[in-house]
């Protein structure tokens, strides 16, 4: 092969220098760099709205099934996710079930009728007026309102909209709020 045969080639051939590809390995590293902070973000706020998401179905149900049962139906926190437990931490579960004789407790005739698992373990889920568990009665009325707070582990002072707030009024209505960092 002559030296004309390589320079006519070279013309034709097609590709990427060196410099070319490790600019545009550059730029792609800078780009990742800038996204997955943001995508981490995006990944937690969608978890936050999923466990408010569990809780106002959990709220809705136990009350839509005291009104088509017509009778006492409670929702309340469960560690073990068979009974209820004494804390108004909720990030462990809670339970939904016919309350006959209103006591809190599943016991005597009482069915078990909805279970939910805990949300993310990195997650908290307090009530923070102190309450343990709520009864519907057969009207679809909740025994006491509490206002639930979701609170997000990367949540710093200050940042808008990071943390959720679930408003269960006595009317057995719920308002679900986003929330400031504390």
């Amino acid at each position: 092969i002559s030296n004309v045969d390589i320079v006519k080639i070279m013309k034709n051939a097609h590709g990427f220098t060196l410099v070319e590809l490790l600019i545009t390995i550059l730029v792609a590293a800078l780009l990742m760099a800038l996204a997955i902070p943001a995508f981490h973000s995006f990944v937690e706020n969608n978890r936050i709205a999923a466990s408010t998401n569990q809780l106002v179905s959990a709220m809705a149900v136990a009350r839509s099934e005291a009104i088509h049962r017509r009778e006492t139906v409670t929702l309340c926190s469960s560690a073990d996710l068979a009974t209820c437990a004494a804390s108004a931490s909720w990030e462990t579960g809670w339970i939904a079930f016919t309350d006959r004789n209103s006591n809190g407790a599943i016991d005597g005739t009482d069915l078990m009728l909805r279970v939910w698992e805990a949300i993310p373990a990195s997650h908290t889920l307090t009530a923070t007026g102190g309450m343990t568990q709520v009864r519907f009665d057969r009207l679809g009325i909740a025994s006491a309102g509490d206002i639930f707070r979701l609170a997000n582990p990367d949540c710093r002072t200050g940042q808008a909209n990071r943390e959720r707030t679930v408003t269960l009024l006595t009317s057995g209505s719920v308002n679900v709020a986003r929330a400031n960092c504390p």
